[in-house]
């Protein structure tokens, strides 16, 4: 459902939010989530500027 909801949001040329957050305790997948959507949009034509991982 969360990646669901992230990759929706990335699709959308005009979302409703500018700023998409994911945040959670320590252990809870932060990464493995940004990893996992990363690497579906990697070679694709998403709008890479409006994504940032940290």
């Amino acid at each position: 459902k969360v990646l669901d909801v992230i990759s929706d949001w990335i699709d959308d040329l005009y979302p409703p939010q500018c700023i998409m957050w994911l945040n959670g305790p320590a252990g809870a997948g932060k990464s493995a989530i940004a990893q996992i959507i990363a690497e579906r949009y990697q070679g694709t034509t998403a709008d890479w500027q409006r994504l940032s991982f940290s």
